[in-house]
Order: structure tokens, then sequence, then C-alpha cells
């Protein structure tokens, strides 16, 4: 179609229209090449702040890292505890077995507790090198945080805080990374908190129900320092009982022949 009113048109005016053909088109390729270059500069923000927004959530959970680890180790030390104190109290009376038991109580806890420290650290690991979340709670609450931006940005003009220096876009970008942060650090928290719990609750179950029982019978079967005989022996509160009633029944006898005697004297008296 322009190549026709080219045609059409005298030389004066086709070297008119070609000039503003020229033009035109070297002001569409600036826009173009202008666009281009906002279109890279708000490629490098995004980089730029999602960087940025790596490195404060892996301090933030860099810095609370030896909490998970130090509860995992108080609460094993705690149900340590507890279950050589309920093997020791249901074998009491079989002091031959007490050794082999709290022998298999401290080597079992001592394994699943290493298990659940390994277990948390790489949880902690993870958190530091992701952020992926799907829970929609994330997306709710960073919105209600940031319909809070223009009362931001008007207390900075008002009151400053030492931020007047910085540029409008700065400012907003410092606080969209800001609560983009604390949206996301609220999910981190819920999640290590019920990994640990659900953790916790499995290897208990699994330690009370199944593994303790493997764990003792193996002590005892799988070692060969007379164990299985030891079981056989008779405790010493059994052998105590029985020298009572072994002298019981002696004084007894002698009893019964010192009567036997002296009916046998009153007897023959008569």
């Amino acid at each position: 179609m322009v190549r026709g009113l080219l045609a059409a048109a005298s030389p004066k005016q086709t070297e008119l229209q070609t000039d503003c053909l020229q033009k035109v088109t070297t002001a569409v390729d600036v826009k173009i090449e202008a666009l281009t270059t906002v279109s890279w500069a708000l490629v490098r923000i995004r980089q730029r702040v999602a960087k940025q927004d790596h490195c404060e959530r892996r301090k933030k959970v860099e810095k609370v890292s030896h909490i998970p680890v130090a509860f995992v180790e108080k609460v094993w030390t705690y149900i340590e505890g507890v279950v050589i104190s309920v093997l020791m109290h249901h074998s009491e009376n079989y002091q031959q077995l007490q050794l082999s038991t709290r022998r298999a109580g401290h080597s079992l806890i001592a394994r699943m507790k290493e298990h659940s420290r390994n277990w948390v650290t790489e949880i902690v690991q993870m958190e530091k090198l992701t952020d992926y979340t799907s829970n929609p709670e994330y997306m709710n609450v960073w919105n209600k945080l940031m319909a809070q931006q223009h009362d931001f940005t008007r207390d900075v003009l008002e009151n400053g805080y030492g931020l007047r220096g910085y540029k409008q876009h700065i400012l907003l970008q410092a606080f969209d990374l800001k609560m983009r942060m604390t949206a996301y650090w609220k999910i981190v928290l819920r999640r290590l908190v019920d990994f640990m719990a659900l953790h916790l609750q499995f290897c208990v179950r699994n330690l009370v129900n199944k593994e303790m029982e493997e764990e003792i019978v193996q002590e005892l079967v799988g070692r060969h320092d007379g164990a299985i005989e030891k079981m056989l022996e008779e405790s010493p509160a059994v052998a105590a009982k029985r020298e009572k009633l072994n002298v019981s029944i002696k004084l007894l006898r002698e009893s019964n022949n010192v009567l036997a005697n002296i009916m046998d004297k009153i007897a023959s008296n008569v």
C-alpha cells in the first residue's frame, strides 16, 4: 500500500513521504531498543531481588539452624531416660538380664538419635537452598502486607527514618522483599515444627512397637558371652527365698524329730 502511494505521488511528495517513513521507522526502532533495554533492566532487577531474597532467607535459616538439632537432642535424651527406667523396672526381678537390656536400650536410642540429627540437618539444608511452597497462605499473607505499601511510602516521606536519600523504586523493592520474606518465614517455621513433630512421633512409635524388642532379642541371642545361660539362672531374690525355705524346712524336720522323741519317752513311761 505504501509503495502504491509513493508511485502515485509526485517526486517532491515522494521524497517527503520517504523521509517521513524513514523518520517513523527510526523512531520505532528507538522505541523498540528502549523497550528492550527496559526489559533487560527489569530482568536484572528481578534477578537481583531474587538473589537478595535468597541471601536473606539463607541468613535467617542459618541463625536458627542449631535450634532444631538441639531440640532433637533434648527430646531423645528425655526418651532415653524414660525407656531405660521402664526397662529396668520391668526386669528388676531378672538381674541377669538387666545389663543386656540396658545395653540394648542405649545402643538403639543412640542410633535413632543420630538418624534424627541427620534428618533434621537435611531439612535445614533444604530450607537454605530452596524457597518453594504450595501453601496458599503465603500469597494471602503477602497480599495483606503489600496492602500497607502506600502507608509505608507516606510514612517514609513524612518521618524519614534515614530512608529519604533512596529513590522510591528502591524503597518499594526493599519493602516488597521484606514482605515476601516475612510471609515465607512463617511457612518455614511452621513446616519445621510440623515435620519434626511427625518425625519424632513416627520414630517413637517404631521404637516401642517394633525396634526395642528386636534389639533386646538380638543383644541376648547375638552375643556369645553366656547371656542365654544367664537367663536360666535364678535371680538373687529367688535364691534368697529358696535358702530361707530350706532353712525353715530343716528347722521343721528337727522340730518333728524332737517331738517324736518326746512322744516316745512319754509312751515308754506309761
